[in-house]
């Protein structure tokens, strides 16, 4: 017999309470991340004589923290599948989040800042993955796109404040005052986690009923269509037949799993689309400061405002979710990639002496910002596309055979692999555009980054 849950109850597993509480933890995530970056200058002055250049230093201890997530995300979302209760695992990140940051705050050498990255980075990729399937667990795939669309907007408003308030503080404050922001938000999380309750859908009992659902209403060809990035007759001649022939076949290990959804031409298409995307968007912080300065003669203050022009997709998240709910993913998806690889091309252009009329004495600075502008506006219709799309094709698997993937599904395996995806682009972004800034110069760099999306399009 099923009890009635009390109203509180019910409003701490509500979906408004878990959207909630998943988008604070994943402002806190990306704010200390970014957090990082002014005050770390600092923090190796105040380990004395270092035997290289300290710009290497920097670029090691914030590249630790893609390198340990592109392992540790396979592994978190594994056992995160295991189990039903996210609440728990959460709670177990932002304890690991919490010895990682009070390890960076108060190193007194090298290895303890790398060991306080790892907790970090570890305890990042948990509340991605766990988060985002917590959300996906809670939310009906009709409100899917415009929930992650929110949710997105605050890992945006996260990465923006971060080095903001880090940099203010430290230079009007002191260090260790700067560090009470990180732990109060810390606290703010914790309380959030402690208030939050897993959703009902969570259970076991939701995977039998979804089955139930769906083999009494099948989707509507218009609902394949708005949720697949293919043709839906492709879609229903593959994935469909797919998860038919596994019907009697056990998804749940590892190599079963992965090698299943790997095969899957929308889980690829749209990690790929991720990949090329969030590279290009992190490459801005290895050129953009140089290339603005070369040209335009800007300083730092004009550089910020720069970021800032790129981060107007934090307002339009929501919207560019309302419009895959309500359009589908592939046709904004397509025009996306299409206003994309335009953007960056034109953003190679004022500078280059093969357009003068583009140049620093002509109209060049403001071709410059309206490109920026412009990829910042574009770049929610691309970056959430590997979430939305694991997300609807795992629901669609579990919907045909509940136990398909295990007993408590696979959502958190499969968000793992978008994480896996944004940190390979993390990592390769800069690396890439360091290189060939360096070889074949700024536009050239730019037309080759602008090929790419329509090359895979």
């Amino acid at each position: 017999m099923e009890h009635p849950k009390s109203p509180s109850c019910r409003w701490r597993s509500s979906r408004s309470s878990i959207i909630a509480c998943i988008s604070i933890a994943l402002f806190t995530d990306t704010f200390l991340y970014s957090f990082m970056v002014p005050i770390l200058n600092r923090i190796l002055e105040g380990l004395g004589n270092l035997d290289r250049d300290p710009q290497f230093y920097v670029s090691a201890v914030l590249a630790v923290h893609g390198l340990v997530s592109l392992f540790a995300s396979p592994v978190i979302g594994h056992y995160s599948d295991k189990s039903p209760r996210k609440k728990r695992q959460l709670l177990l990140s932002l304890g690991g989040c919490l010895i990682g940051t009070a390890l960076v705050a108060a190193s007194r050498s090298l290895w303890i800042i790398f060991a306080g990255r790892c907790f970090q980075a570890i305890a990042g990729s948990g509340v991605w993955i766990v988060g985002l399937a917590t959300v996906a667990d809670a939310v009906g795939e009709e409100h899917i796109g415009k929930t992650m669309g929110i949710v997105m907007s605050f890992t945006s408003a996260g990465m923006i404040s971060g080095p903001m308030i880090s940099g203010l503080l430290l230079e009007n404050v002191g260090y260790w005052a700067a560090w009470t922001v990180p732990f109060a938000l810390l606290a703010v999380d914790l309380i959030a986690r402690l208030i939050m309750l897993d959703p009902e859908s969570s259970d076991d009992s939701s995977l039998r009923s979804l089955h139930l659902s769906s083999t009494s209403a099948p989707a509507s060809p218009r609902e394949t269509d708005e949720t697949t990035l293919r043709d839906p007759d492709r879609l229903s001649k593959s994935t469909s037949a797919d998860i038919l022939d596994k019907e009697v076949q056990d998804l749940a290990s590892p190599r079963a799993f992965y090698g299943f959804l790997l095969t899957d031409r929308r889980v690829l298409t749209a990690l790929l689309i991720t990949t090329i995307s969030g590279s290009v968007m992190t490459s801005f912080n290895t050129t953009l400061p140089l290339h603005v300065e070369e040209v335009f003669g800007w300083g730092p203050s004009y550089t910020g405002l720069m970021f800032f022009c790129l981060e107007i997709g934090m307002v339009l998240g929501p919207v560019s979710g309302w419009i895959r709910d309500r359009f589908g993913v592939r046709n904004p998806a397509v025009l996306g990639m299409i206003a994309f690889a335009q953007l960056i091309w034109l953003l190679g252009v004022p500078g280059n002496e093969s357009f003068p009329w583009a140049s620093a004495d002509t109209k060049g600075s403001a071709i410059y910002i309206f490109a920026l502008i412009g990829i910042g506006a574009v770049s929610p219709f691309l970056t959430g596309i590997a979430t939305f799309e694991v997300i609807a094709v795992v629901k669609q698997c579990q919907a045909e055979n509940p136990s398909i993937f295990g007993p408590h599904g696979g959502l958190a395996r499969a968000l793992s692999m978008t994480d896996v995806a944004a940190t390979v682009a993390m990592m390769a972004g800069p690396i890439l555009s360091g290189t060939l800034h360096i070889t074949v110069g700024y536009y050239y760099m730019n037309l080759i980054f602008g090929t790419s999306p329509e090359r895979h399009r």
